[in-house]
Parts: structure tokens; C-alpha cells; sequence
């Protein structure tokens, strides 16, 4: 036999594990012939439960080890059981005994811990199949404790499994409750965790439902914008074809030289000499012919002699500013030929004429009839307008805006008729503003046009005024000065 004495480990740990390996043995030893009843295995597996568990209990918490200590008398106890008994002993006295045997120590004793009777319940408590406890009741099964046979009546919080009365004493320091009051409350917990389950399905569901209609509208949005892309390509195209035919209606109806008719007739026959010399060409497949004849037709303006760009004009006609027009923020000069823009609003004296939403200002001269130049020199850090307005006679400036005029933003040129935006390609190949822009307006034909000395024409805009149109300006931390020269032969209408 093994006593205490024989091992350092603790003689109940030995007899505990022995007596779980005689168990084991006896099962295993008996015939496969003989018939077991569930009820009797099951009483007979409590018993050996209860008979295990009271070898490997605590004799100070009366529960199973928990960090099981040894001391040198053989006893086994926890850890903080231990702690707990020593510190309630008379200190004073450094006399400590076991809780057990009442073996006295004149130290403090040196507790060991018992890895081996630690191991044993460790695999123990592993071994349990928590669906067998008596936590939960099967179908059918009598809601009884597995260990007592009793009615369970409680249920532990902490080990959250159903107790009997009999149960109470090896969960005293628990917190537990009646078991119906426990059911209510996990009932309720249960109820509150479907509902949200069913909120987050009918949440989930909306989601889906609003990406499936996000992901309908932006492929008809994507549709709807490659429509409208397509609808400015055309426009643009649109745009660029009437500004050609502007160029070549305003250049039919000019009265040229004799030496411009001479080099239109040199360019005349260097086109035919051209011709000649392709003559092989006109036999080639129609497909050719068709490709020869759209890459020739995409002449820009810069394809035409230099001569034909040098068209003289009349003499400038001469303007002055009308200081009654002016907004509050425009400074006119004393000449009345300079205007700018100033951040103060200025005392001007109030006036029916005068601008009262946009910086603008006016000459003072309109016209209704004949050809008329004039040139400007512009600039500033964001916008200004160059053009021309007209108004009725029971009208006042006031709210309105110029009619049709050159507007540099800052970025770029853009012509305005109103509100609708024009352009073309030497508009667009144009980043730096101009510093100087001569104006011409032929009443006859009806026709505005703005060039540059670097650039020539710009763009020439067809007018349709209801009375005398009148040269004005729009300045937003700008300047312009009316030039008083006349025009030189640079700048021409081509």
C-alpha cells in the first residue's frame, strides 16, 4: 500500500488516482456480454463522482483544488485557502499549523505545488462532456440533478448550470438564483437577441436593396452622361463650322487691293500647279481619293499666305468713357479714356444710367451705322470683358450685363453673347491674356469681331441689336485704357 510518507506528493493524490484506475480496470475486465442498465450505470457514475470529487476536495473550501498546495505533513489544501487560514493565525506568535492536522511549524512553511494532483484534476474536469452535466436536460429527460437525483431549483451564475439543493453547498460562494426567475431572464435576453438579429436582417436588407438602386441609377446617370458628351462634341463641331463660315462670309464681302487680288491669284494658281503635279492621284480607289479629300479640306487659318493677312482698315473711331455708367467700384480717369477697378466703393453721385449690380462702365458715344474700330489695352489679376450692349429706350443699364463681349476669367478666353459661351481652336490654344485687343464693328453687316496683333482674328460674333450698340467694359481687379491712335495694318479681319 502507499502511505503519505512514501512520496512527496501527497498520499491523497495517490489514492485518488488509484482508485480511478481501479475503476477504470474493473469496467474494462467485465464481460461485453453482460447488459447494462442507463439508470443503474448512471447512479453508479454518481456515486463514484461524489466518492472522486470528496478525495480531491478541499478540507477548507470544501470544493475541488483549485492551485493545490503541499505541505511537509502530507496535506494538501489551495493556495489562497492557505493564505487565507495563515493570515487569520496569531502572527506575533510566527507559529503556523496545517488547518488539517493541526501540525505546528516555527517558520513559515514552504508550500509546494502538487503538479501531479494538479495534472489529475485538470484532466478530470477536461474529460467532462459539458452537454452531460447537469446544466441541460435532454428531451424527454426529468429535469433532476445528474449527482443527487433531486429537482433542480437553481441556477448558478457563474458556472451557469442548474442546481439542486444538494448542490448549494459546493456553490455557496456563488451567485445563484431561482431557476424559473433565471429562465424568464434568459428568455428575455433570448427574445431581445432575435429582435435585433431581425432588426440587422431588415437592415441588411435595405442596404442591399438601396446599393442595388444606387448601382441602377449611376449606370443611367453614365449613360445620360456620355449623351451629353457626345451633345457638346457636336456642339463644339457646330461651333467651329460657323465660325468658318463667318470667316469666309466676312472675307467675301471685303473690298480688297489690287495687290491683294495679285496674291490671291498667285495663291490661285500655286493651288493648280499643286493640282497638276497630283494628277496621278485621281486614279487611285475611290476609298483613297475620299481619305485625300477630307485630310485637305482640315486647313487652318495659319495655311493661308501671309498677305491675305494684312487687309487695311479704317481709321480708329474715337470714344470717350461715360462717368454716369460707372459702378461704384470703377475709378474713371480725368481724360474719361482709363477705368479700373478699386476695392472701396467710390461716392459717385446717384444716376438712372448708372451700374448698380456689375462692375461695368460705358462709352458714351452708340452706334448704329457704318464701320468702327477701336482698341483697348487690358489687364489686371481676374477678369475683364471687351465688347459692345445696346438697350432700349425705356431701359436702364442698371441690372444688365454687356451683350457680346471678350471675357478673360483668369484661365483662359471665352466670347459671350449674352449668357451663351462661344469658341473655337485658336480661343482655346490661348493661355495668357492679351494685353492689347482691337475691336471692330461693321453695323452694315452686323458683325463683331476681336483680334490681336500675335494672333490676328480671334473671333468675329454675329449681332442682332435692337438700337444704337455702345463699347463697354466689366473690370473685377482689372484696367482698361481706350487707345486714341489709329489702327495700324497688323491686325487684320481674317
Amino acid at each position: 500500500p502507499v502511505t503519505p510518507s512514501d512520496t512527496s506528493v501527497g498520499g491523497y493524490t495517490y489514492y485518488s488516482y488509484y482508485y480511478v484506475l481501479f475503476l477504470c480496470s474493473t469496467t474494462a475486465s467485465l464481460p461485453k456480454s453482460v447488459h447494462f442498465s442507463p439508470d443503474r450505470e448512471r447512479k453508479k457514475m454518481s456515486a463514484v463522482a461524489e466518492d472522486l470529487e470528496a478525495e480531491l476536495s478541499c478540507a477548507v473550501c470544501l470544493d475541488v483544488y483549485k492551485d493545490p498546495r503541499l505541505l511537509t505533513c502530507g496535506h494538501n489544501f489551495c493556495h489562497t485557502c492557505l493564505l487565507r487560514v495563515w493570515e487569520n493565525q496569531d502572527a506575533n506568535l510566527q507559529r503556523y499549523s496545517c488547518p488539517e492536522c493541526r501540525t505546528v511549524f516555527e517558520d513559515y512553511p514552504a508550500t509546494q505545488r502538487n503538479i501531479k494532483l494538479s495534472n489529475i484534476i485538470e484532466r478530470i474536469q477536461a474529460s467532462r462532456d459539458p452537454l452531460s452535466e447537469n446544466s441541460v436536460a435532454g428531451p424527454g429527460e426529468p429535469q433532476v440533478c445528474a449527482n443527487h437525483g433531486k429537482p433542480w431549483e437553481f441556477f448558478c451564475k457563474e458556472h451557469k448550470t442548474c442546481l439542486c439543493r444538494s448542490c448549494l453547498e459546493e456553490h455557496k460562494t456563488h451567485q445563484y438564483q431561482l431557476l424559473e426567475d433565471a429562465k424568464a431572464v434568459n428568455m428575455d435576453v433570448l427574445k431581445e437577441n432575435i429582435r435585433n438579429l431581425e432588426d440587422s436582417q431588415k437592415q441588411m436588407q435595405t442596404n442591399v436593396e438601396w446599393l442595388q438602386a444606387a448601382s441602377s441609377r449611376l449606370a443611367s446617370d453614365r449613360a445620360k452622361l456620355r449623351e451629353q458628351v457626345i451633345q457638346l462634341e457636336m456642339e463644339k463641331k457646330r461651333e467651329e463650322l460657323a465660325w468658318l463660315i463667318t470667316e469666309a462670309n466676312g472675307l467675301a464681302g471685303k473690298e480688297i487691293s489690287s495687290q491683294d487680288f495679285m496674291d490671291l491669284r498667285n495663291l490661285s494658281k500655286g493651288i493648280c500647279e499643286k493640282l497638276r503635279q497630283e494628277k496621278s492621284t485621281l486614279m487611285e480607289p475611290p476609298r483613297l481619293i475620299q481619305q485625300k479629300t477630307v485630310s485637305s479640306t482640315t486647313l487652318k487659318p495659319s495655311v493661308l499666305p501671309k498677305p491675305i493677312r494684312s487687309l487695311t482698315l479704317k481709321p480708329s473711331t474715337h470714344f470717350t468713357l461715360d462717368p454716369n455708367t460707372a459702378h461704384c467700384n470703377i475709378s474713371i480717369s480725368d481724360d474719361l479714356l482709363s477705368a479700373q477697378w478699386v476695392a472701396s466703393p467710390l461716392p459717385h453721385p446717384a444716376h438712372p444710367e448708372r451700374f448698380r449690380l456689375h462692375p461695368q462702365v460705358l462709352c458714351g458715344q452708340g452706334l448704329s451705322r457704318g464701320e468702327h474700330t477701336w482698341q483697348v489695352e487690358v489687364g489686371g489679376t481676374r477678369r475683364w470683358e471687351v465688347g459692345v450692349t445696346c438697350k432700349s429706350r425705356d431701359q436702364a443699364w442698371v441690372d444688365s450685363c454687356i451683350s457680346w463681349a471678350l471675357r478673360w476669367d483668369g484661365r483662359r478666353l471665352q466670347v459671350f453673347e449674352g449668357h451663351k459661351r462661344y469658341s473655337n481652336p485658336k480661343l482655346s490654344t490661348i493661355k495668357q491674356a492679351p494685353a492689347l485687343i482691337q475691336v471692330h464693328l461693321d453695323c452694315g453687316q452686323k458683325t463683331l469681331s476681336f483680334l490681336t496683333a500675335e494672333e490676328g482674328l480671334l473671333h468675329r460674333l454675329s449681332i442682332n441689336a435692337s438700337g444704337p450698340v455702345f463699347p463697354g467694359f466689366y473690370l473685377e481687379e482689372s484696367f482698361v485704357k481706350i487707345r486714341k491712335q489709329e489702327i495700324i495694318q497688323k491686325p487684320i479681319i481674317t
